[in-house]
């Protein structure tokens, strides 16, 4: 090549490069648009994060105090039965006495 030609070469080159619709100005612009987004939605999961850590805590809270009330539900369901039970063997007793007081 002579040297006229690399400069011609050179000058179409620079020139492409300068048009506004060049594809990698395009890309250089996208990217940069990405990587503000990225910034900008970062501090935000950051926050995110944070807060379902809380709500996760919350919840380990509420499945522990849960779990309590399953077991005293459990504890009074039996008492009940008991309770029942009695009833059942004080109601003929009853029914005795009031025979007992409509005679």
């Amino acid at each position: 090549m002579t040297r006229t030609s690399l400069a011609r070469c050179l000058l179409a080159v620079c020139s492409c490069s300068a048009l506004p619709g060049c594809i990698a100005w395009e890309i250089r612009d996208e990217m940069r648009q990405v990587n503000q987004n990225l910034r900008e939605i970062d501090p935000v999961l950051l926050n995110t994060r944070g807060l379902l850590a809380t709500v996760n805590e919350d919840v380990q809270r509420t499945n522990a105090q849960l779990d309590d009330m399953r077991t005293q539900i459990i504890q009074t369901r039996a008492r009940l039965v008991e309770v029942g039970a009695s009833l059942g063997s004080t109601d003929p007793k009853l029914e005795t006495v009031n025979d007992g007081l409509d005679r």
